[in-house]
């Protein structure tokens, strides 16, 4: 039994497709807050008490948060820049104040 070549082509180029259709899309979002990240790079540390009333941080920055020995790591990479609560991205053990996290542009990314 023969293949032709033209056959066999047509036989991949349907097979390639139906592989590329059946793919699950995977887009990068950016998550609304940022993520949780390990502590190797951070950019800066914020200390937060119980009079803290809000925090400003930069998208793309990743921030050290400490408060009463205890500490968590998060990379603001997100695309929004609206303010929201600390206690959104404070770990539930951390002391978390009814601060307010204030994005500003990242000025990588900010061009005049």
């Amino acid at each position: 039994m023969k293949v032709t070549f033209a056959a066999a082509t047509a036989s991949i180029v349907l097979l390639a497709s139906l592989v590329g259709l059946s793919a699950p899309a995977t887009a990068q979002v950016a998550d609304p807050y940022g993520m949780s990240v390990s502590n190797a790079l951070v950019d800066r540390e914020i200390q937060i008490d119980p009079s803290t009333k809000y925090v400003n941080v930069n998208q793309g920055e990743t921030i050290r948060f400490v408060a009463q020995g205890k500490s968590f790591v998060w990379k603001f990479d997100t695309f929004g820049r609206r303010p929201f609560e600390f206690a959104k991205i404070a770990p539930a053990d951390f002391a978390a104040p009814n601060a307010v996290v204030y994005l500003g542009l990242n000025p990588l990314y900010h061009s005049r």
